[in-house]
């Protein structure tokens, strides 16, 4: 995830297919420009073919944003066997 604007700390969801929580990960301030890499554990043994996994930065909505359109980004992934 990128800031376009200064961001205090804050939380980023992510979650996959049906929807799934992945999990919620508190994030450092990011400066404008900045962005940050977030890592889950995903379970994929019950799960085959193309997924979405989608992560969204200020779910709760603290911070003060001129563009809230753009704090979401979703990835199709390919599930194979045990492992993506």
């Amino acid at each position: 995830m990128r800031a376009t604007a200064g961001a205090s700390q804050t939380e980023i969801r992510v979650i996959a297919g049906t929807p799934k929580l992945l999990g919620t990960i508190a994030t450092k301030e990011l400066s404008p420009g900045e962005s940050t890499t977030v890592s889950v554990q995903w379970d994929t043994r019950s799960t085959r073919g193309d997924q979405t996994i989608r992560a969204t930065a200020d779910i709760a909505n603290v911070v003060a944003e001129s563009d809230e359109t753009n704090n979401t980004l979703d990835k199709v992934v390919t599930v194979r066997g045990n492992g993506v």
